[in-house]
């Protein structure tokens, strides 16, 4: 797979070249794989002004219950805070099944708090791509998430 630098709005990423890219009012930046007829594989950036006291913990909690109430059959698979290591976010891998087209989604989400702004990264596929495939879109969003850099 080949990557590019990809510079938004206070960040810097590596995205695979054969995404599109677009963004929208709600996401700052959207990365589309290639076109899937059930769940096409995307990671978006938010980037939100929050209070001077709210952490990425507090976010993270609040996002999973949320997740809990929202999501049918939500189920964390992993969950890193970067914090032991002195970071300052978390890293979550989850799964869910979305009634509409009886998909299993598997979600990888990293939330982010630095000065007074949160940076939400999420990626998304569906669990029907097989072993393999997953694997190779997992690793995707690894390298993007891994290469995210705060430019502010």
């Amino acid at each position: 797979m080949a990557f590019m630098n990809f510079d938004g709005p206070n960040f810097t990423m590596e995205v695979p070249t054969n995404w599109i890219v677009t963004s929208s009012p709600q996401f700052q930046a959207i990365f589309l794989g290639p076109n899937d007829p059930l769940v096409r594989s995307n990671l978006v950036i938010s980037l939100r002004p929050v209070e001077a006291n709210v952490t990425y913990q507090a976010v993270g909690a609040s996002a999973r219950e949320a997740q809990e109430r929202e999501y049918p059959q939500y189920q964390i698979l992993q969950e890193i805070d970067f914090g032991a290591q002195g970071g300052t976010g978390m890293l979550r891998h989850y799964r869910w099944v979305n009634a509409e087209n009886n998909a299993t989604i598997i979600q990888v989400q990293a939330f982010f708090v630095v000065g007074q702004i949160l940076f939400t990264l999420t990626g998304t596929r569906g669990a029907h791509l097989g072993v393999e495939a997953g694997q190779e879109v997992d690793e995707i969003f690894n390298h993007m998430i891994q290469t995210f850099r705060i430019t502010q």
